[in-house]
């Protein structure tokens, strides 16, 4: 805010997002801290808690995954024969696994957060391997299904859980990786699966028992004993842990909320809540991006054993020639997930790996007298589809803000995503074999169907941020309405297809802060600007200096605002190539003016703490007449092809406050 010779506040030219917020809040305590507690750093903090949530996580899918899908590894050594399991009632006793998970998938999560995710999961996670164990004992085709309908309660919670506590743990661009190293312990129980699968069924005979039966026994009882441990181990929310410090928990939510907003984690959910979600399309999308990709994924899990053995292999070589796949793929989406992370790129990467499984499928289709290439054709499959599906529930996922509409919007897309495990398990027949067209056509087509939904879901969330920049400044919602709205806020802005510059180095922005408050000690108005490189290294920062002047000899200069000094600068000392690849960060948005010469020199991307229309906002609270004398106007009508990131929650009370001392003091 800057302020004429009569000394009245002049409104500074609005640009975009608004956020106004409760003047009285606390600028400092222990909801805010912003700054890493002095003891630790904030890469090793993350590596900490990188090894207390997410290995065990993985050993829990692990071992879930692999409970559900070593029916078919179990079937390789006979459970059809001996259960004298004819025509589709094989495929009948896999479909009734999927009932209870798809239906339950909404309410575990919600008893997830009433119950504490290490209290829900483990004891779901004992549930399930005592039921693989029965499996083993069965006698019929109804002791089948009755043991697949209770494996299906029990892990219900596992998958929508597991994603739904990691994205509470990490900020967007952090969340792949670890989104794909969870998911891909699927792609790791297949291989451990067919290895172990090999070795036990080795055993049949002991005891009377068959091999495929000790498969259930011995692995359930192996997820039975390794549930009583995680009882005690199982990560729970950041504000419940206790192997964090009170400081570090502070530190972990408040970089949550400068990356998401605020999560509402102390109420409960409601039913309300979950009609409130659905009346959002985007959620609607989120459940087929997944739904579309369930079906392939499902169908190799389930049937790639039985179409390595129609390649002529015994019992021993099926299980292990169906390994390496599951190898290749956990490799592959591991490196998509490290590069999809560090370009910040969601959408592109999930539409190459949705092609890499046509690929596949095209192969398998249109070939079948050529063994290594239809093995190929496997490897793809699996590739693109495992790596394909954790980016798309991650960028889901992390679009998702807030306790609330994470924890339904999570168990939703999962729990309709896995209505495809049904089709899958009816679209691979034993008459189809060894072709199943029948079966890669309907892959195919459900794998086009998810690849749609993600373009659909871009261009929603595009459209969403048009509009919320277009009606910025109009809201009249308190800090705590806009918290209990979640992604559907007016402030919040969703993660698109390319994500450059989504996410703003917090340093470099509380380096801002701390030159308002310079300007702001030395008598000018609070704002404070930083440029930087390509690599985040500071090139150039400043504060305002309208009021004490260029050199301090308090000469008056409407001109001396630090974005357009910082503009001014970087035209005289830096290569239009090098412009184009630095960044400013600023306490507050651009005027106009700043604008203009920020677009007119050519500079990179603006990260700005406070908007102007929160500026806006802020002299209503703090009543004060406003004095426009440039018309404010959306930074994009200025500057067209500049991109911009704000405001930044935590850190915006701060400026707020910056601002109300200034006004007190020229009062």
């Amino acid at each position: 805010m800057q302020f004429d010779k009569e000394n009245k506040p002049v409104e500074s030219p609005s640009r975009s997002l608004e956020h106004a917020t409760d003047l009285d809040r606390p600028v400092y305590g222990d909801d805010a801290p912003v700054e890493c507690p002095p003891h630790t750093t904030e890469s090793k903090l993350i590596t900490k808690i990188d090894f207390r949530v997410i290995p065990f996580l993985c050993v829990m899918y692990l071992l879930a995954f692999l409970d559900r899908v070593n029916i078919a590894n179990a079937n390789v050594f006979g459970l059809s024969e001996e259960l004298g399991l004819n025509g589709t009632l094989y495929n009948n006793a896999l479909v009734v696994f999927f009932v209870p998970y798809v239906l339950l998938e909404i309410p575990s999560n919600i008893l997830l957060k009433k119950f504490k995710p290490h209290v829900w999961l483990s004891i779901n996670m004992f549930g399930f391997g005592l039921v693989t164990m029965l499996q083993g004992f069965v006698q019929n085709y109804a002791g089948l299904c009755t043991t697949r309908f209770f494996l299906g309660v029990f892990e219900t919670g596992m998958f929508p859980g597991a994603f739904y506590l990691i994205g509470m743990w990490y900020r967007r661009h952090e969340a792949q990786r670890r989104y794909s190293f969870f998911f891909n312990s699927t792609t790791l129980a297949g291989a451990f699966g067919g290895l172990l699968a090999a070795a036990i069924g080795k055993m049949g005979g002991i005891r009377g028992y068959a091999g495929w039966r000790w498969i259930f026994i011995l692995e359930g009882l192996l997820t039975v004993v390794v549930s009583i441990f995680f009882f005690f181990c199982l990560p729970d929310f950041p504000e419940d842990v206790k192997w964090l410090t009170n400081d570090e928990k502070a530190f972990v939510s408040a970089r949550l909320r400068a990356d998401q907003g605020s999560s509402a984690a102390e109420r409960s959910i409601t039913v309300r809540d979950v009609g409130r979600i659905f009346k959002d399309y985007k959620v609607i999308l989120g459940g087929f991006m997944y739904f579309g990709l369930i079906v392939p994924a499902y169908g190799y899990a389930y049937f790639a054993p039985g179409i390595f053995q129609t390649y002529g292999y015994n019992s021993i070589q099926t299980q292990l020639h169906s390994v390496p796949p599951w190898v290749v793929a956990f490799v592959f989406s591991m490196t998509i997930a490290f590069v999809s992370d560090k370009t910040r790129h969601r959408f592109g990467f999930a539409i190459a790996a949705i092609c890499v499984a046509i690929t596949g499928f095209a192969i398998l289709i249109s070939v079948h007298d050529n063994t290594p290439l239809q093995t190929f054709g496997l490897y793809a499959v699996a590739s693109g589809s495992y790596t394909a599906m954790p980016i798309i529930v991650c960028w889901f996922n992390m679009n998702l803000g807030g306790h609330h509409r994470r924890s339904i919007g999570s168990a939703w897309q999962v729990g309709f995503g896995n209505i495809g495990g049904i089709i899958a398990v009816f679209a691979f027949l034993k008459k189809d074999a060894p072709k199943y067209i029948p079966g890669y056509s309907i892959s195919i087509s459900f794998i086009i169907l998810s690849g749609l939904s993600c373009l659909a879901y871009a261009v929603a969330c595009w459209s969403a941020n048009k509009k919320r920049d277009r009606t910025a400044g109009e809201s009249v919602l308190t800090q705590e309405e806009k918290t209990e709205l979640g992604d559907m806020s007016p402030d919040y802005r969703y993660l698109l297809y390319w994500a450059m510059y989504s996410h703003p180095d917090p340093k470099i922005l509380r380096r801002c802060v701390e030159l308002a408050k310079e300007a702001l000690d030395a008598g000018d108005d609070p704002f404070g600007s930083v440029l930087v490189d390509e690599n985040g290294r500071t090139i150039k920062e400043d504060r305002n200096r309208v009021n004490t002047g260029e050199n301090g000899d308090g000469k008056h200069d409407g001109t001396l605002h630090p974005e357009f000094t910082l503009a001014r600068w970087a035209q005289l000392n830096l290569s239009a190539e090098e412009r184009a690849k630095t960044s400013v960060y600023t306490s507050g948005e651009h005027c106009p003016m700043c604008a203009a010469a920020h677009a007119w020199v050519g500079l990179g991307p603006i990260f700005f703490v406070s908007s102007s229309a929160q500026f806006s906002a802020w002299l209503k609270e703090f009543g004060v007449e406003r004095e426009t004398k440039v018309k404010p106007l959306p930074i994009n009508e200025v500057a067209p092809n500049i991109a911009v990131q704000g405001p930044i929650p935590v850190l915006d009370e701060e400026v707020k406050a910056l601002h109300k001392q200034n006004i007190k003091r020229s009062s």
